[in-house]
C-alpha cells in the first residue's frame, strides 16, 4: 500500500512516497520526491506551505470517463500532471489543483465546453464516498444541504460550501479556494451539477433547484445545462450557487434515516471528520448500527 506525504521545496510541493514491503513486514523507505508545480494564487502565497488537498476518487472516476470517452491525456498534460495520474490508484488525497488542471485542459484540448456537466451526470452519485451515505440517510433537503456543506472537505478542500437565506429562497454557494493554472469553470461546475445529484439521490431525480448561478461566462452553447439541471442557468453572476426554494427544505425524503445519520455523525466526530479534518483511522464499532428510522 501506497502512503503519501506533502512538503514544499523552493515554492513547489513535493510528494514523498512511502511503500509498506508485505516481505518484510515493515514500512520500507522508498522516498522518491515528485515534484509537482504548485499554482500561486493571488490571494497569497502561503498556499505554497499549505496545500489544498483533494481525495483522490474524483481524479480516479474521472480517468474511467475518460477512457470511455476516448480522451488522450498522455498527449496534453504536463510531466507533473501525468504523474499525479499514475499515481492515482495509489494515493488517498492529491493537491487539488491538479485536478482543477486536468478537467480544464481536457476540455479545451478535446473542445468539450460542457464536460464536466457530463461527467458529473455520468457519476454514480452512490459511489461518492462517505458523503453519499451520510446523505443517503438526511432526513430532509435542509439537512442534506448541511452534511454537504459540512463535509464537503471528505472530498476536497478547494470548495467550502455554505447556507445562506434569500427571501423565499436559501442559497447553497460553493466558494472556491483553488484558481487553476487555466481557470475552473469546469472544476465549478462539476461541483455544482455534484451537488444536484446528490440531492435528487434521496428527493427523486424530478427535483430541481429553482435557478443555478455560475461566475464564469457562459459557453457558445447553453441547452445542456438547462437539460441538466432543469432550471434557468445564469453565468457572469456574483456567485457559484443553487437557489432553492424555502418550501423543498423540510419536506420528508422517502429513504430517510435520521437515526443513521446521527450514528454516523457521532462516530466520525470522534475521529474528527466535522471538522473537515483528513484523519485515516481504523475503528471498531462500539455500538450496533440502527437499520431504519
Amino acid at each position: 500500500m501506497l502512503f503519501a506525504s506533502y512538503s514544499t521545496r523552493d515554492g513547489q510541493i513535493c510528494l514523498r512516497s512511502i511503500r509498506k514491503d508485505p516481505a518484510a513486514g515493515t514500512i520500507a523507505s522508498r522516498c522518491t520526491w515528485h515534484r509537482l508545480k504548485l499554482e500561486i494564487a493571488a490571494s497569497g502565497r502561503e498556499a505554497a506551505h499549505n496545500p489544498i488537498m483533494a481525495d483522490t476518487g474524483g481524479l480516479r472516476n474521472f480517468l474511467r470517463y475518460a477512457r470511455i470517452k476516448g480522451f488522450r491525456l498522455g498527449e496534453f498534460l504536463s510531466p507533473e500532471l501525468h504523474q499525479i495520474v499514475e499515481l492515482s490508484e495509489t494515493l488517498n488525497r492529491i493537491p487539488a489543483s491538479a485536478m482543477v488542471d486536468i478537467l480544464e485542459l481536457t476540455s479545451v484540448v478535446n473542445r468539450q465546453p460542457s464536460m464536466a456537466i457530463e461527467l458529473a451526470y455520468w457519476t454514480d452519485e452512490h459511489s461518492i464516498g462517505m458523503l453519499s451515505v451520510l446523505l443517503d440517510a438526511c432526513p430532509t433537503i435542509a439537512e442534506s444541504l448541511r452534511v454537504q456543506s459540512q463535509y464537503v472537505h471528505l472530498e476536497t478542500f478547494a470548495i467550502d460550501a455554505s447556507i445562506e437565506a434569500a427571501g423565499d429562497e436559501v442559497l447553497f454557494v460553493h466558494n472556491h479556494r483553488v484558481a487553476g493554472q487555466f481557470g475552473r469553470s469546469q472544476y465549478v461546475e462539476a461541483g455544482m451539477m455534484v451537488s444536484v445529484r446528490l440531492i435528487r439521490m434521496s428527493a427523486g431525480e424530478s427535483w430541481s433547484p429553482s435557478r443555478v448561478e455560475f461566475e464564469h461566462p457562459a459557453p457558445e452553447n447553453v441547452s445542456i445545462y438547462a437539460s441538466r439541471f432543469r432550471c434557468p442557468v445564469e453565468f457572469g453572476a456574483e456567485r457559484n450557487a443553487l437557489h432553492i426554494p424555502a418550501e423543498d427544505l423540510h419536506r420528508p425524503l422517502p429513504q430517510a434515516n435520521p437515526r443513521f445519520l446521527a450514528y454516523l455523525e457521532r462516530h466520525m466526530a470522534t475521529l474528527g471528520f466535522n471538522l473537515g479534518d483528513t484523519i485515516a483511522a481504523e475503528t471498531e464499532l462500539s455500538e450496533p448500527i440502527p437499520l431504519s428510522s
